[in-house]
C-alpha cells in the first residue's frame, strides 16, 4: 500500500525502474496477503472461489461486500417474490447486531431503519415506480423497486494492511455470510419442490377451470 502511494506521486518509468526491488517485494507481500485471506474466507464459507491475486490495488479505495449486482430477470423476480411473501427473512438478516454495526452505520434495531439503510446502499438503479405485478401500496415497495441486493462498506488502509487485517476482514466476511446464505436460498434453493408443487397446482387449476 505504501509503495502504491509512492507510485502515484512518482508515476514515471525512470522512478519505477529505480524502485523495481520495492515493487517486487510489494507484489510478493500482496500475493501472500491474498492467499492468507483466501484461506480465511474459505474457512468461513467454502462456496467462495479462490481469489486470484491482482497486480494493482488502490490506496484508500478498498471495499468489502457481497450480494446480487444487476441480476438477470429470473433471480430478480425470485428476490421480489420472496420479499413480497416473506419479507421478514431479509429483515431478520439486516437486523442482526453485527450487520447493523458493521454495514448499516450502527442503526438501532428497527425494521424501518434497517430497510432504509439497505435501500440507500442499493438505490443507484432502483425503479422509480412499482415493478410490474406489484401494488404501489405494497408495504415493502421500497425493497421491491430495487434491482440490486447488495451490502458493503469501504475499508480503511489499516483494515486492509494493518497487523490485524486478516482477522478484521474475517470478522466482516462472517458478518456477511448470513446475507449471502439468504440470497442463495432464494435464487438457488436447495429444494425447489415446494415451488414446483405450487406451480403444478396452479397449472392444474387453470386447466380445470378452462
Amino acid at each position: 500500500m505504501l509503495f502504491l502511494g509512492d507510485l502515484k506521486a512518482n508515476n514515471d518509468r525512470e522512478w519505477l525502474k529505480m524502485h523495481d526491488a520495492d515493487y517486487r517485494q510489494s507484489k510478493k507481500d500482496f500475493d501472500a496477503f491474498v492467499e492468507k485471506m483466501t484461506d480465511k474466507m474459505t474457512e468461513i464459507d467454502e462456496t467462495i472461489p479462490e481469489l486470484p491475486p491482482k497486480d494493482l490495488i488502490k490506496p484508500s479505495g478498498s471495499f468489502i461486500g457481497g450480494g446480487l449486482w444487476c441480476p438477470e430477470a429470473a433471480p430478480l423476480a425470485a428476490m421480489r417474490k420472496d420479499i413480497d411473501r416473506k419479507s421478514d427473512r431479509l429483515k431478520s438478516v439486516l437486523l442482526d447486531p453485527a450487520m447493523r454495526k458493521e454495514f448499516l452505520s450502527g442503526i438501532s434495531k428497527d425494521d424501518r431503519k434497517a430497510v432504509k439503510a439497505f435501500v440507500e446502499q442499493n438505490k443507484e438503479n432502483a425503479l422509480k415506480t412499482k415493478p410490474k405485478g406489484y401494488d404501489a401500496e405494497n408495504p415493502n415497495i421500497s425493497l421491491l423497486r430495487l434491482r440490486n441486493y447488495t451490502i458493503g462498506r469501504k475499508l480503511s488502509d489499516e483494515e486492509v494492511v494493518g497487523p490485524k487485517a486478516p482477522e478484521r476482514i474475517a470478522v466482516l466476511m462472517a458478518t456477511l455470510k448470513p446475507f449471502i446464505t439468504y440470497l442463495n436460498s432464494v435464487v438457488m434453493p436447495d429444494d425447489p419442490v415446494e415451488e414446483s408443487d405450487e406451480e403444478s397446482d396452479g397449472s392444474n387449476s387453470d386447466q380445470e377451470a378452462a
